[in-house]
């Protein structure tokens, strides 16, 4: 029985990285004027440097992670490898801290920027059942995305995933602190991260998706 279930937490962490990870808040910077074309050498990245940052952290602490999960599979097999388990996770742990500071630099940046009247207005006016229902995406996930949307509140779609980072290093250092003392962590835990990771992801594919339309729209325009 645990064998299948952590075999399932596998399968919908590597659906969520592989197919719902690949843009992360993508897009969302065409709301702050000149903020979509970053320069490396300036002092403060743009946001339009930090989100793709942000999102690679995230997704290599999703790799990192998932590489624990395989070994968890495999000790049903030969019994757990504490060293290797512990070596994953802390890498997941590194890397969702970096995410974590760079969430925190898109936070301190976009809150002093202003924002284009043009595309608030757009954001209030797009269809958001519409894209929900042509691509069949999760409700519950997509809604709550859309509800930031529609109020403009950016900020607030930062914070939130910074506030998901902030829970995923928490839970992640639960599993290190089990490992620590060579015990497997419980399965509620190890399934609620996952569920964290997934979600988080899919997310930040949905306010991509639906920045990316809205940025369609505007070039077409």
């Amino acid at each position: 029985m645990k064998h299948s279930i952590i075999f399932l937490i596998i399968g919908i962490i590597m659906l969520g990285s592989n197919v719902c990870g690949w843009y992360k808040h993508d897009y969302s910077c065409i709301l702050f004027p000149n903020q979509c074309a970053g320069n490396e050498l300036t002092a403060t990245p743009a946001l339009g440097q930090l989100i793709p940052m942000a999102g690679v952290s995230f997704m290599e602490s999703t790799r990192d992670f998932e590489d624990f999960l395989k070994e968890v599979e495999k000790a049903e097999l030969y019994g757990p490898n504490y060293p290797i388990l512990q070596a994953a996770i802390e890498k997941a742990i590194a890397g969702m801290d970096n995410a974590r500071c760079k969430y925190q630099g898109i936070l301190n940046l976009s809150k002093g920027l202003a924002m284009d009247v043009v595309i608030l207005e757009r954001l209030r006016q797009f269809d958001y059942a519409g894209l929900q229902s042509r691509y069949a995406l999760n409700h519950q996930v997509f809604n709550k995305a859309a509800a930031f949307c529609l109020g403009g509140d950016i900020i607030g779609i930062y914070n939130h995933t910074f506030d998901t980072t902030t829970a995923l290093i928490e839970n992640l250092n639960q599993i290190k602190a089990k490992l620590e003392k060579e015990s497997l962590p419980e399965l509620n835990l190890i399934w609620e991260t996952g569920q964290l990771y997934c979600e988080s992801e899919m997310f930040g594919q949905y306010v991509s998706r639906i920045f990316y339309e809205i940025k369609t729209e505007v070039n077409r325009n």
